[in-house]
């Protein structure tokens, strides 16, 4: 669903140019959860950007369902392929757009019949009661906020979701409440992920196989039962997974 080859991201022009990702190649299969595991400044952000079309400047071959894309996006991939879930719930909806319309908005966007059924069909799946369609973000919590991102990227029924951090911003107890929500719906919607985060805990928990990014590049990749088993390769690896606690 996702094959990347020898991506490498920049920023900035003439002297100042910043090469921040460096020949970096992986796939991704239908149905799998892929993470991009690293530090800040690691490159994974950049690779997430590039591939939903939020960063041009880049070159190398991405393919997403067998089609490819360039950096301008001027193929005719169908751009509802894939969807994003961004990492801050709080500044993903617009407050002053109620929770009905903020789900319905792509579907509006695409011309799609009958948004109303389609929200209240969305809010079940994510776990949340028809109610909420009348609410404002500022009237429910951060959890839901993130439910609520969550329906709007499966509103178009993309096969693929990227997944920016989209836990960072929760309180621990929350946490595990939406990375099991995002287990449930790829198990029964044949949902594909590329997931980037910083944290070796949720990427043990939930991604079948991972990409560990050093310095713009992936150093090390590795199944999850690999990691959890502490069968690693690069002293990097190994700091990061001493940094988590990894549970089956």
């Amino acid at each position: 669903m996702i094959d990347v080859e020898n991506l490498n991201v920049f920023y900035g022009r003439g002297a100042q140019r910043f090469h921040a990702v460096r020949g970096v190649s992986f796939r991704v299969a239908r149905g799998e959860t892929y993470g991009l595991v690293g530090e800040s400044g690691s490159g994974k952000s950049s690779v997430l950007n590039a591939i939903a079309g939020r960063h041009t400047d880049w070159t190398g071959s991405v393919r997403l369902d067998g089609t490819s894309v360039d950096p301008m996006r001027r193929t005719t991939v169908d751009r509802r392929k894939i969807q994003i879930v961004f990492q801050d719930p709080y500044g993903a909806i617009h407050p002053r757009h109620t929770v009905g319309s903020t789900i319905a908005e792509p579907l509006e966007i695409h011309g799609l019949p009958d948004p109303g059924a389609t929200v209240e069909r969305l809010l079940a799946q994510v776990c949340l009661p028809p109610r909420f369609r009348w609410r404002y973000p500022h009237q429910i919590s951060g959890g839901q906020r993130q439910r609520v991102s969550i329906a709007r990227a499966l509103a178009l029924d993309s096969p693929i979701l990227l997944l920016d951090e989209p836990t960072s911003a929760l309180d621990v107890s929350v946490q595990a409440e939406v990375l099991n929500l995002l287990q449930d719906l790829r198990s029964e919607r044949g949902l594909t992920y590329l997931m980037v985060t910083h944290d070796m805990g949720v990427v043990g928990h939930m991604c079948d196989r991972i990409g560990v990014m050093r310095d713009g590049q992936i150093i090390e990749e590795l199944t999850r039962e690999a990691l959890i088993a502490g069968r690693v390769a690069h002293p990097y690896t190994k700091e990061l997974r001493e940094t988590a606690l990894l549970v089956g």
